[in-house]
């Protein structure tokens, strides 16, 4: 395992990962540990993580909001009308 160096840490949350460390008789170093482990699982789940809800709950938030008086089937339409071919590849 890999080892860092942590700097300016505040003196309140040492003092309060050293007595959870106490009170779940870890070591200081285990405690901290599994307290970034902690944080790390509850940003990942709330900012996005790679869950497929996470993925896709933005996009179910967008659909229905985009405003125009065409139908679909125009709005589709003109996607495709103005799709280019592309360039040539010689391969």
């Amino acid at each position: 395992m890999k080892s860092i160096t942590v700097r300016n840490i505040p003196d309140e949350f040492l003092e309060a990962a050293r007595m959870l460390s106490i009170k779940e008789r870890r070591s200081l170093n285990n405690e901290l540990v599994v307290i970034i482990e902690s944080g790390l699982k509850s940003l990942c789940s709330s900012s996005g993580g790679s869950t497929a809800g996470a993925k896709t709950d933005p996009w179910r938030k967008l659909a229905g909001k985009w405003k125009d008086k065409r139908s679909s089937k125009e709005i589709i339409d003109d996607i495709y009308s103005s799709r280019t071919i592309g360039r040539d590849i010689k391969l």
